[in-house]
């Protein structure tokens, strides 16, 4: 199928990619070597295939580069594979998971067995030992023989139980990676329309917390046979040691902890499934606040998006504080089970009649430990996983079988396409829909013809976009037909998706490089030139998260050049031009999409609100309200008269370049600092230390540890005090377990004896346990480190600087005047200033339009009023009415300005809370101000109202309504101060200019600046700032501004 190969090309590109631009050199696996011949085993056994990496690390600290390449049967493109055959929506993950890895996990498990036999043979020897010390004619030899028996049967016990959890971990691990990248697939097959069951936070916690469930189970899976297996035999033994009568009245206690387990993994996978539902909310909302962080900051919504995550923690820690009630009750059980037992059985013998000696109860209590090891601590985890496991399952499952994306999503069969006709693109009589039944598009007939230009236009939320849905099988087709001819596709969304990597890995995402077809692509997006300033590194250069290191032309730029690096039969380009300047938009037009550009053979459909680009076009298509207009219509008088406009206002084009010079060298992403030595001490005294109870909670930690102790030696004490009553007088130490092995013919001392020896068994293994459990912990606490590290950043400074806060009037600002005194800012100290040496006096309620080429500081001058930048990178004075803005709190500042963004950020939730989440305003306030936006009939026509959903980043609506919501935003504030980024790039010239109006009209009494990408939006302006290198180079009326440059 189609897709599916195009998404193993990219899987298999991604993997080529990554080998050659690896430059860790990797030691093939040594692993993979010892498991290859069986004359290797005990390489595999004795783990010696690790020794050339202990002793690397014995000499000095491991880098990345010092580990082995890991074994074929690990790799997750294997792995894939092995889950790809599945069909999913006919079985559960459970199964398929058992099915693929129940085998490989058998296999695991069967070191159990061994462990079981040398677990139960180490009491066996015990007695054995035991009868022969209290054995007058007891040889001396054979005392030795049993001796040396026990210490090697607890060798080949810590043998086979480290190799049974390497295995069962690797298969977990196995499990893991195949789950994630099942699931990373998914997503990129589903349709746009399948994720309103499925945000991004659901998705992320099926990734960091389902799959885990299935790699934590196996760890314990193995126990819930090996725990029943083992209290069998036990239970024979102990009928055999004690009589079977004392045994039945001691084993009636497993039923009832067996269903007392049985309720305890109902309870657990309850609290579970509570507490993920939780999760998937706090992790939305989380990684929604981190995206829009900029914008958080901007309107000064920390504490209402803040208390919403902390109310949504709260939450989810109410489930898991209930499951923890469980989980210790749990391990109440597991401490005392061993005392029950013991009193249950040795008091029914006592009661009985039968006898109790040395010989019998020792024993008795080491079996009684191994079922409490066992049977009361494995196998309850074992179904408690298996609860949370299962309902895991079921949480992939549904995410599984959420709908994708059709091959060919037309309803003629695949014989009738015509391989000739790809590029063409036949719609008849097609209703679509997002999220029901309820079409939002409606196309009759539509015939795109093969290497046409097809321009489509049409007011904000026309349904331009969903046009381009549509074709892509995002939506759902609830009538008629759409034949794309299996034609392939590249689509250049109109919000560019820049991640962390090169500026070339940003074009070429990870396929084959052809130096000719990315120049091609380069020359075509106007990217040679923005290459040319980037310094030695060219192409190389880092490109930051959300591609902060770039202006927002060259995002636009970047994703549109990705959409072209592919040779494909159509391009969908969704108002690409709308991020640049006229000048360089009509340079990609003739070099990417006109008759004689890049794309000039191919078919290319252009959605855009510049109509002068059209002229050329072969076709245009008019959308209003999700239907296509056949009234209204483009005629050549607009479109010249447009473009004539336009001609008129680019006399300053040259101020309006989009090429970004980088002055710092250094690349912005800085590699996180291993850990060398582990967590350090304080890192650890923090963690006991942590609310709610702080240094109290660790005064009381050690109190009932040191409280344990005391009662366990007293337990030892009152032992000792009954053995030397029985004639005894030997001190009881695990040390004395020596003396006995050396004076074994000394019989009278077989009590003390068998006490310490009961002791001595367990030292390796409670050792290994101790030293096992010391260095997860300092694994763990590496977390700690890096939150302590998060923790210790520098934070904005909200101190007022050396001189202290001041005091502002309760109605301040009340008049909104703007004053730079000697003002410079530069975002980084190893750097260059942005903007230098800023004198300028903007008077209450002036109207200020900025403008000036990629990197002139129009940006940095927002960022100092809003004192985004460290206030050691920055030299002079903001005042606002009189008042120096580094001497306010940040909270006081930001809530007195308004800020209209150039890419509009929406959070998951109702409108009216991304309109006011202080619920500040009354209802008429909040329509009144969507009617000024032309939003109020759109929002009527939804049945919630305000109170419709508003999805993540706003998906359900489209960009231009999103930078509504942003305007609505502004307009309720009601600031004497508004900044704006051109904030109606992404709407129609219609909709501009009422915008424009309104702006007029509601922002006349405030002090606005508008950094502007086109003339025509501060034309009207009192005055206009050129800026050039960080320096203001001209500042005066846009018909002095005009006039100054022709």
């Amino acid at each position: 199928m189609r897709e599916d190969e195009e998404r193993r090309t990219l899987l298999n590109d991604k993997k080529t990619s990554y080998i050659n631009n690896d430059h860790h050199q990797h030691h093939s696996s040594r692993l993979e070597w010892a498991e290859s011949s069986w004359t290797r085993f005990l390489y595999v056994l004795c783990w010696w295939w690790m020794k050339p990496l202990l002793y690397v690390a014995y000499k000095r600290s491991l880098t990345v580069d010092d580990l082995d390449d890991i074994p074929h049967v690990d790799k997750a493109m294997l792995l894939l594979d092995r889950l790809s055959a599945y069909d999913w929506s006919l079985t559960t993950t459970w199964n398929i998971v058992w099915k693929e890895f129940g085998k490989e996990y058998i296999f695991a498990s069967l070191f159990l067995i061994p462990y079981l036999i040398t677990c139960i043979a180490q009491p066996l020897l015990f007695r054995q030992i035991l009868l022969n010390i209290m054995n007058e004619k007891g040889s001396h030899t054979v005392s030795y023989m049993y001796a040396i028996s026990l210490f090697i049967s607890i060798i080949l016990q810590a043998l086979m139980h480290r190799q049974n959890i390497f295995r069962a971990a690797r298969v977990g691990i196995r499990i893991l990676n195949a789950l994630t990248m099942m699931i990373y697939i998914r997503v990129l097959s589903l349709k746009s329309t399948s994720l309103k069951d499925m945000n991004i936070g659901q998705i992320m916690n099926l990734v960091a917390n389902d799959v885990s469930k299935f790699e934590e189970l196996c760890s314990y899976l193995g126990y819930l046979v090996e725990g029943v297996l083992e209290t069998i035999i036990i239970f024979g033994l102990l009928c055999w040691i004690m009589q079977p009568i004392p045994t039945l009245c001691g084993f009636a206690l497993l039923p009832i902890f067996i269903l007392i387990q049985l309720y305890f993994g109902r309870k657990f996978a309850q609290y579970y499934e509570a507490t993920v539902v939780c999760s998937d909310k706090r992790i939305q909302a989380f990684s929604e606040f981190i995206h829009g962080c900029h914008i958080v900051k901007m309107y000064n919504w920390e504490k209402p998006l803040g208390d919403r995550i902390v109310q949504m923690r709260e939450h989810e820690l109410a489930s898991i504080r209930r499951a923890s009630y469980f989980h210790a009750l749990n391990v109440t059980l597991f401490f005392t089970s061993t005392s029950l037992f013991a009193l249950v059985t040795f008091g029914s013998a006592w009661l009985l009649g039968y006898p109790l000696d040395i010989a019998n109860t020792f024993p008795a209590l080491s079996f009684f430990s191994l079922m409490r090891v066992n049977f009361m601590y494995y196998l309850p985890l074992a179904l408690e996983k298996i609860s949370v496991a299962k309902s895991a399952s079921r949480r992939i499952d549904l995410f599984m079988r959420l709908a994708m994306k059709q091959d060919n999503h037309s309803s003629l069969s695949a014989s009738l396409i015509n391989e000739q006709q790809k590029g063409k693109i036949m719609i008849s009589n097609a209703s679509f829909s997002w999220h029901n039944d309820m079409p939002c598009l409606s196309l009759s007939d539509l015939t795109i013809e093969q290497g046409t230009f097809v321009g489509i236009v049409g007011p904000v939320g026309s349904g331009k976009s969903s046009l381009f849905a549509a074709i892509l099988g995002e939506m759902n087709l609830t009538d008629g037909q759409i034949n794309t001819n299996n034609s392939s596709f590249s689509f250049a969304a109109q919000l560019p998706w820049i991640f962390e990597d090169t500026f070339r890995n940003n074009i070429l995402l990870n396929r084959p490089f052809d130096q000719q077809r990315y120049r091609n692509v380069l020359h075509a997006c106007c990217l040679d030139d923005d290459i040319s300033v980037f310094g030695s590194r060219d192409d190389l250069i880092m490109i930051g998260e959300n591609g902060i290191n770039l202006s927002g032309g060259q995002k636009a730029r970047v994703s549109l050049a990705r959409a072209l690096y592919t040779d494909v039969d159509i391009y969908l380009l969704d108002d690409p031009l709308s991020a640049v300047d006229h000048k360089i938009a009509k340079q990609i037009y003739e070099k990417c999409i006109g008759p004689y550009g890049l794309l000039k053979n191919k078919t290319r459909l252009l959605a855009t609100h510049q109509t002068q680009f059209l002229s050329e076009s072969h076709q245009i298509i008019y959308l209003s309200y999700g239907h296509i207009d056949k009234q209204s219509y483009l005629n050549e008088y607009s479109i010249r008269e447009n473009d004539t406009n336009r001609n008129e206002k680019s006399k300053l084009s040259s101020l309006f370049d989009d090429h970004k010079s980088m002055d710092d060298n250094q690349s912005i992403i800085v590699d996180e600092k291993p850990l060398n030595d582990g967590a350090s001490w304080h890192i650890w005294y923090h963690f006991f230390t942590a609310p709610p109870f702080g240094r109290i909670g660790l005064c009381l930690l050690i109190v009932v540890f040191l409280l344990g102790e005391a009662l366990n030696n007293a337990a030892n004490y009152w032992l000792n005090i009954c053995l030397k009553q029985s004639g005894e007088d030997q001190p009881i130490s695990t040390k004395s377990v020596c003396i006995y092995f050396v004076n074994v013919r000394d019989h009278n001392k077989s009590p003390a004896a068998a006490l310490s020896l009961t002791y001595a068994m367990y030292v390796a293994l409670m050792f290994s346990w101790t030293v096992r459990q010391l260095s997860e912990a300092n694994m763990m606490m590496i977390s700690g480190e890096r939150i302590d590290e998060y923790s210790n950043l520098p934070r904005e400074d909200d101190e007022g600087s050396y001189k202290g806060l001041v005091q502002t009037s309760p109605k301040w600002p009340a008049h909104g005047k703007i004053q730079f005194s000697n003002y410079s800012l530069r975002h980084r100290l190893n750097l260059q200033y942005a903007i230098r040496n800023i004198d300028l006096n903007i008077e209450a309620g002036q109207k200020i339009g900025i403008i000036g080429r990629t990197g002139a500081g129009k940006s940095s001058l927002f960022k100092g009023i809003l004192r985004f930048v460290n206030r050691s990178c920055v030299d002079g004075k903001i005042f606002i009415d009189g008042v120096d803005i580094s001497r306010i709190t940040l909270y006081h500042l930001r809530s007195h300005l308004s800020v209209i963004p150039q890419q509009p950020i929406l959070f998951n939730g109702t409108l009216r809370y991304n309109l006011d989440p202080f619920n500040s305003y009354s209802d008429e306030q909040c329509w009144m101000a969507l009617e000024d936006v032309q939003l109020k009939q759109f929002v009527s026509n939804h049945s919630a109202g305000l109170l419709m959903s508003i999805s993540e980043s706003g998906k359900t609506l489209s960009v231009g309504q999103c930078q509504l919501i942003c305007i609505a935003r502004a307009i309720l504030k009601k600031s004497k101060i508004v900044l704006i980024d051109e904030a109606t790039a992404n709407v129609d010239q219609k909709t501009d200019d009422l915008i424009q109006t309104v702006l007029k009209d509601k922002f006349q009494d405030r002090t606005v600046l508008t950094i502007a990408h086109r003339l025509n939006t501060v034309a009207k302006y009192d005055r206009i700032l050129v800026l050039d290198t960080g320096m203001i180079v001209n500042f005066d009326t846009p018909t002095n501004i005009l006039h100054s440059y022709c």
